[in-house]
């Protein structure tokens, strides 16, 4: 099974914001050490436990072009090593370029399989307002509310342009009947199954079809393992105690 491409970055701005946030905190433990060990060792790891979701990294799942459609995707999402939250979605949409497509992000836990034709056990996240970008160039679908993904548990996600949209203006796929699309996708981070597509504006409405796969990308973030924010702790630790030896 061919990999999906995957793209790992720590942006520069948060990587600068972490380490103003380490000095702050390595300043603090310091002032701490000389009233206790005991009060130092429960700031480090008060504040380990906060820098988690800043130590995360940003990565990226890319699919295949779009070449069918249109109305909503169903995919499975499972974390593979680590913890990963969810932070957008890039597809293309049909309809007029430069014009609003308004997108309904469902989700649940467990597989999609056998639940595409109705709500029951779905949880409406949130409606995203994105720009069309053309049948061909993806348009983002950036989550207000991130989609967290332990690891080995699989969450469906359901993403379906609604109303008032019409029919066929609406998210692109890949795969046609005489063209079957390659189904799963993974990397180092993340798997992505995905095989069914509905057609129209209404949630579990309209055609179902299959197999339909998403096109384009998801974009995460990646949770550091708690051996890796041990690590951090004892490197807190160590930098506090030089500095007050000195």
């Amino acid at each position: 099974m061919p990999l999906a491409s995957v793209d790992h970055n720590c942006r520069p701005e948060k990587l600068f914001a972490n380490i103003a946030r380490w000095l702050v905190i390595i300043e603090f433990a310091c002032s701490l050490q000389e009233k206790g060990g005991n009060l130092m060792r429960k700031a480090l790891m008060s504040s380990v436990a906060a820098l988690a979701p800043l130590a995360a990294i940003s990565a990226t799942i890319s699919t295949a072009p779009a070449n069918n459609g249109s109305g909503g995707i169903f995919m499975d999402l499972t974390a593979l090593a680590n913890p990963l939250y969810v932070t957008s979605f890039a597809t293309p949409f049909s309809g007029t370029t430069g014009t609003e497509a308004h997108v309904q992000v469902w989700t649940r836990a467990g597989t999609y399989v056998g639940f595409t034709a109705s709500s029951d056990g779905w949880t409406l996240l949130e409606t995203v307002t994105t720009t069309r970008q053309g049948t061909t160039v993806n348009a983002p679908i950036v989550l207000a509310n991130p989609i967290a993904l332990q690891v080995s548990q699989v969450r469906a996600v359901y993403l379906q342009c609604v109303f008032p949209e019409t029919t066929g203006t609406g998210i692109r796929y890949t795969g046609t009947a005489a063209a079957p699309p390659q189904t799963l996708w993974e990397n180092s981070d993340i798997r992505l199954f995905s095989d069914t597509a509905r057609t129209g504006f209404v949630p579990f409405g309209g055609t179902s079809f299959t197999p339909r796969c998403f096109s384009g990308d998801v974009n995460y973030e990646v949770v550091p393992e708690p051996a890796t924010l041990a690590v951090l702790a004892a490197a807190l630790g160590g930098l506090a105690i030089r500095r007050r030896n000195r």
